[in-house]
């Protein structure tokens, strides 16, 4: 008996796949695999903007740190880390490179991100942005999008 796999219900199931590979946290937090050293090095260049670091963007409390600054390893080697800045519950502003000189964790590029644009009013005076929410929708997608595709999958098998 020939298998018959629906093209529709692979497209469910790789969509899925790929919302909850979105979905998946990105940040590194600083007790984690993030060296004290680098963490310490990512602090100072908070302070050396003039601003009060919050830590790591994913450990952040909207009740205490706004008005702070963060950071989050976008990717990290042994010896280089390239890591976003800005304040806390914001887009990044600033992408600084870290690379291991002589054992110390040293500023080798820095690049401002520029506004992306305003985004639309929420209509409660905060402005939209990705967060737990969207993390949690993409989450929700991915998952109803992996059933129906498994369903699909079932769906062909029971008709042969």
């Amino acid at each position: 008996m020939t298998q018959h796999v629906s093209p529709v219900a692979v497209a469910i199931l790789v969509m899925g796949a790929i919302a909850l590979a979105i979905a998946m946290p990105r940040a590194v937090s600083a007790d984690s695999h993030v060296p004290d050293e680098l963490v310490a090095a990512m602090d100072q260049w908070i302070a050396d903007q003039g601003e009060e670091s919050a830590g790591p963007c994913a450990e952040t409390d909207i009740d205490t740190d706004i008005g702070l600054w963060c950071w989050e390893v976008e990717s990290a080697t042994e010896t280089r880390a390239v890591v976003g800045f800005g304040p806390t519950f914001s887009e990044f502003t600033d992408r600084v490179t870290f690379e291991l000189v002589d054992g110390m964790w040293t500023v080798t590029d820095e690049e401002g991100i520029p506004p992306v644009g305003d985004p639309p009013p929420t209509g409660s005076g905060l402005v939209a942005s990705s967060g737990p929410g969207m993390t949690a929708m993409l989450l929700a997608a991915g998952a109803a999008l992996m059933l129906a595709g498994a369903a699909g999958f079932a769906a062909a098998r029971n008709r042969d």
